[in-house]
């Protein structure tokens, strides 16, 4: 049976994870009976959900075969919310870290290790996930709107080519 996993990210089209360029992401790991089988199921939603949206009642869907580097994503992500730093004890830490776990391959650093004391996400590894983006046509379909601040889908960015 399948445990399905519920994680919030952001990203933005550069390649570079900040909250000042957001991109509502709400990925599912999903773990299979093996380490590697493990996926990150991601479901991305149009921040506007406009009259003419794209996906205002349903997600563009990306499966993800490399599910750390969205949790290493998403730890930076939640440390950029605090200006002091991140507790292991705190709620979004902990969740985080039973993900790593459950996603975990043999021999791996333990989270602790990953996070505390380790540089990243390595630069091959935000390549590999702006490549996937650009592979499903992600950027086809969403661009980040400077009007609004925030992401939004292609038919929300242009509303005027709806008619």
């Amino acid at each position: 049976m399948a445990s399905v996993v519920p994680v919030w990210l952001v990203s933005d089209r550069r390649g570079k994870f900040t909250p000042t360029d957001p991109v509502a992401i709400c990925p599912v790991l999903s773990a299979e009976n093996s380490v590697r089988s493990c996926v990150a199921k991601l479901f991305f939603t149009c921040s506007l959900k406009g009259h003419y949206c794209l996906y205002s009642k349903s997600s563009f869907i990306l499966i993800s075969q490399e599910p750390q580097p969205w949790i290493q994503i998403m730890f930076l992500f939640q440390q950029s919310l605090f200006p002091e730093p991140l507790s292991i004890q705190s709620h979004s830490v902990q969740f985080l870290r039973a993900l790593w776990e459950k996603t975990q391959a043999e021999g791996a650093h333990s989270f602790e290790t990953a996070m505390m004391e380790s540089t990243f996400p390595q630069q091959k590894d935000l390549d590999q996930v702006q490549l996937h983006l650009e592979e499903v046509r992600f950027f086809d379909v969403f661009g980040f709107s400077e009007a609004a601040g925030a992401w939004q889908c292609f038919m929300c960015n242009n509303p005027e080519k709806a008619t």
